[in-house]
């Protein structure tokens, strides 16, 4: 979403007086849609940072960052009888004809819509306001009970993205998405606005970010505006290994999605704490749209500034120099030969000139590795994955709430389940009281634990003293009457493994497969292969409970 609304002149126009280093430019600041006039004589600066990457000082490339803009502003002496307001709308304007000397004529580019963060700092007659965009506006935590109470207990993705712009006075621009249409039952009040909608258009592989009108917008990575700019503005740059998406992947507990189990494949993990990611489908519909997404990692030092320019837009920078006969080197523009392409997370300040430097280092290290991160907020009320690659295990929390008649929750029941590479451990926990101000456990269902081997899954428990094994065919072995429920303690009857979609589900002998409701499965199982310690591969299956 490049500023592209030109209307004084061309897009092509534009640049070449922007990098003629021959321009003329002008601010203009509204404060509550009331123009400070000559804002050129009080404006001694604005700086800032368009962020494509995470401000988490990681280099990574990653689809839940929130993208927003952040400027200081810096004015001086300003007319004592002009209100500073508490949101100011910045534009950048360039001469494009002075064939008028008295009266050029400008393009004036819009910068955004700000909100003033803070006390304004006062020094000496300087002024320095501290500006955000309207992404601070979904830094509330968010309820999608209400809505959800309107229409039996759900909602789709986009009436719950509308509902969070309504609530935090945005205007939603996103229009259609992948999965708007999805219907969810899951809801956590102590979760913020942003992560909402960082998941919900991260589902679709699409960022979420505000454009300059104030909106939220979305940004398309297979849809991305380019700016060419010649190598002769560059005083430096500096590359770095490329970053191609060739894979994607989303692992959340005992739930891993991948469009490819190549792991040599450069990846794009997708957020694990993202609780609307729930099918392969909606992971292979992100690798079509991201497949083969490529840009170079590159610092530059500073630039002739292009006011147009947003940060996710697409930077190519062209030519190249040759020597001439009498030793010196001149700079050939040939727009053919392109030096890098790169995402223009950059720095940007205007002082009367517009300057820019771009750094879209992405490390090394967060090209081959897991870098999914999960939120620091999590489905508490629904679901909670936590991963320990130190002691290589994962636990996985799903939880039942009880809604008072004031609206607050508490955990009625939830089931716990350890698991490593060998074993798995199921705890059903049922009630919690309150004991002297603190919740306290008071009802455990069951506990059953799993261990896999190269014979299959054995199940033991400290219940009931009975094991049983799935074999690496798929079929289920009965071994004692006590076993799981949900069908006739008959010793002589052999299960049934059947498959559905990514997992096998615990079937009767005569189930019809082809029509059987999942729903009534007496158990859920994924089959896993696993290294057995002498360096052979083998079956097994990873075993929860799907019922009663």
């Amino acid at each position: 979403m490049a500023y592209t609304n030109f209307t004084n002149c061309t897009q092509e126009q534009y640049e070449e007086i922007i990098y003629s280093q021959n321009d003329t430019n002008r601010i203009r600041l509204w404060f509550n849609n009331v123009e400070l006039v000559d804002a050129d004589e009080y404006c001694e600066s604005l700086t800032g940072t368009n962020r494509m990457l995470p401000n988490d000082g990681s280099k990574r490339f990653t689809l839940e960052n929130f993208v927003a803009k952040e400027y200081d502003l810096t004015l001086r002496d300003i007319p004592s009888n002009f209100t500073i307001a508490d949101q100011v709308k910045i534009s950048i304007g360039t001469i494009v004809d002075d064939t008028d000397e008295d009266n050029p004529v400008y393009e004036d580019v819009p910068i955004g819509i700000f909100n003033i963060q803070n006390e304004p700092i006062s020094d000496n007659g300087r002024l320095t306001l501290k500006l955000r965009d309207n992404r601070t506006k979904f830094d509330f935590y968010y309820n999608a009970k209400p809505l959800m109470d309107l229409n039996d207990g759900v909602a789709t993705l986009g009436q719950i993205l509308n509902d969070i712009c309504t609530q935090a006075g945005v205007t939603n621009n996103v229009g259609n998405f992948n999965g708007m249409n999805i219907e969810v039952s899951i809801y956590d009040d102590s979760i913020y606005a942003r992560n909402y909608v960082a998941y919900i258009l991260g589902q679709a592989g699409l960022i979420p970010t505000i454009d300059r009108l104030g909106q939220l917008s979305k940004i398309d990575l297979s849809n991305l505006t380019t700016h060419k700019i010649p190598l002769s503005l560059l005083e430096s740059y500096n590359l770095g290994t490329p970053f191609i998406i060739e894979r994607v992947v989303y692992e959340s507990g005992i739930i891993k999605y991948e469009s490819s189990n190549d792991n040599t494949l450069s990846t794009l993990y997708l957020d694990s704490a993202n609780p609307y990611i729930t099918t392969q489908e909606q992971v292979d519909d992100i690798f079509d749209l991201l497949e083969d997404f490529e840009i170079d990692s590159v610092t530059t030092g500073k630039i002739l500034g292009n006011p147009a320019i947003d940060s996710y837009d697409l930077i190519q920078v062209y030519g190249y120099y040759e020597e001439d006969e009498d030793g010196n080197q001149v700079f050939v523009d040939d727009d053919s030969v392109i030096v890098f392409t790169t995402l223009a997370n950059n720095t940007y300040s205007y002082t009367g000139k517009n300057i820019n430097t771009f750094d879209t280092q992405i490390g090394l290290e967060e090209r081959t590795e897991n870098v999914s991160k999960s939120s620091s907020a999590a489905y508490k009320k629904v679901a909670k994955t936590e991963i320990n690659n130190v002691e290589g295990s994962i636990n996985l929390i799903t939880e039942e709430l009880q809604i008072d008649n004031d609206g607050n929750s508490q955990v009625i029941e939830s089931i716990r389940t350890t698991q490593t590479q060998n074993s798995l451990d199921i705890e059903a926990i049922t009630s919690y009281e309150t004991i002297d101000g603190e919740r306290v456990l008071t009802g455990v269902k069951t506990s059953k634990g799993f261990t896999f081997n190269s014979q299959g899954l054995e199940i033991t428990s400290s219940e009931n003293a009975y094991k049983t094994k799935i074999d690496e065919t798929g079929q289920y072995h009965y071994d004692n009457d006590t076993m799981i429920g949900k069908y006739d303690k008959d010793g002589s009857v052999q299960k049934n493994l059947a498959l559905f979609g990514k997992y096998y589900y615990g079937v009767d002998e005569n189930v019809n497969v082809e029509t059987f409701n999942k729903d009534d499965a007496m158990f859920v199982s994924q089959l896993y292969e696993y290294d057995d310690g002498n360096g052979n591969t083998e079956l097994g299956f990873g075993h929860f409970y799907n019922g009663s």
